[in-house]
């Protein structure tokens, strides 16, 4: 049984734009953004007591509190406070964690996310078959491009998996969230973003972990076999752009790796010069070159790490607030994870599979962002934060009847 809410206009306008927000993150940044802006009105017309707990709260104003005081020191000030606009996307959080109350609402959001995941992935699988005569030939740029799509398909794919294998849901739940984390599973491949593809692998080593802690070892052990063997196998039994994303000698030597490895070279410079407030929350294209020794450089305006970047952009200080905010938003999910494994406090399985998905997100996200400036990107960001917003509203309800 859902627990007794009001209902009052607010409160439905609240879950109505933060169903609608959940399909629209895989589809466009611009429809998505609109709805939390209404989802948040909504979430303040109901008054403070509306506002959800999430434990991520204090870190969160740390973070914010930093980049607020570094913008006047900033080597571009009236562009760092324009950025100061990138903690809006924040308020996803919150806005679903209010709305994440009851297992009607829950059911609603999850399938409103693994619908705007399957248009998203058949989308980008249909164009490849039809424009380009089959799958892995060419990357799936989908709608934002690749790196976007990629980390908005290892989300949606975790969310589904971690459905997948949560007992309560029912078994035509269960199914339909299989087949839809298959079809994202294969999207996410055809996006050929390696870093998704580690972040997916992270975030399903995470599941096995959450579930049967005494087989992490085991299921270690069955990746790295699979591993080895798409590896081993034979020239020709892959298709030859998948082959070459997988094979460490072209890894090795491929345009994107020895672009991040310059990149972060001249990161590292920028940090040095300016160790404790960095350059500031801006672009960083214009002052590339001050740093790259190389003129033939190319200059980027992100470092395509998540940690790189934001030692540049904040300094040292900047970088350990937000490795604090990262790691709380591993560690709160997990907390409530463990809390809700115990029989006395299971909780309702539509909140069990949001905190499941939500730490196998977590951590998923994380490692994806080792090799990509996620943080920073709008379009996943916000699905980020508004998976986590539904695992912690979920598992706050670990006593539900």
């Amino acid at each position: 049984m859902d627990p007794a809410q009001p209902k009052t206009w607010s409160r439905r306008l609240l879950v109505a734009a933060a169903v609608a927000m959940l399909f629209t993150c895989s589809l466009s940044i611009a429809v998505s953004q609109s709805l939390l802006g209404v989802a948040l009105v909504a979430l303040a017309a109901g008054g403070r007591r509306a506002w959800p707990r999430t434990d991520l709260e204090i870190p969160t104003v740390c973070l914010f509190a930093w980049a607020a005081l570094m913008v006047p020191l900033s080597t571009d000030p009236g562009q760092s406070l324009f950025y100061l606009r990138r903690f809006y996307l924040f308020a996803a959080l919150w806005v679903v964690a209010a709305a994440a109350v009851g297992e009607t609402n829950r059911r609603l959001l999850f399938w409103a996310l693994l619908a705007g995941g399957t248009v998203l992935s058949g989308w980008g699988l249909v164009t490849a078959l039809v424009e380009h005569g089959g799958l892995f030939n060419r990357r799936m740029a989908g709608i934002s491009g690749a790196m976007t799509s990629g980390a908005l398909l290892l989300m949606v794919g975790l969310v589904a998996a971690g459905a997948t294998v949560t007992r309560g849901l029912g078994r035509r739940s269960r199914l339909v969230a299989g087949a839809v984390a298959v079809l994202v599973l294969v999207g996410l491949v055809q996006t050929l973003t390696r870093s998704a593809w580690l972040g997916y692998l992270a975030g399903l080593g995470t599941l096995g972990m959450a579930l049967r802690p005494r087989h992490a070892v085991l299921a270690l052990v069955a990746v790295t076999a699979v591993a080895v063997l798409l590896l081993a196998l034979p020239h020709g039994w892959l298709p030859d752009r998948l082959a070459k994303r997988l094979d460490p000698v072209e890894i090795a030597a491929d345009k994107s790796t020895q672009r991040r490895l310059e990149t972060w070279r001249g990161g590292l410079v920028m940090i040095e010069a300016h160790p404790v407030t960095g350059v500031g929350d801006r672009g960083l294209t214009a002052i590339g070159p001050d740093y790259y020794g190389d003129e033939n450089t190319l200059y980027h305006g992100h470092m395509h790490s998540n940690l790189v970047h934001l030692a540049v952009i904040w300094g040292v200080p900047g970088l350990a607030l937000g490795l604090f905010l990262m790691v709380a938003q591993v560690v709160v999910p997990w907390r409530r994870w463990r809390r809700m494994r115990t029989p006395s406090r299971r909780g309702p399985p539509w909140a069990r599979a949001w905190t499941l998905g939500a730490l196998a997100v977590g951590v998923g996200f994380f490692v994806a962002g080792l090799t990509e400036w996620y943080f920073g990107d709008a379009e996943s960001y916000q699905m980020y934060l508004a998976i986590l917003g539904a695992g912690l509203g979920g598992g706050a309800a670990a006593t539900e009847a």
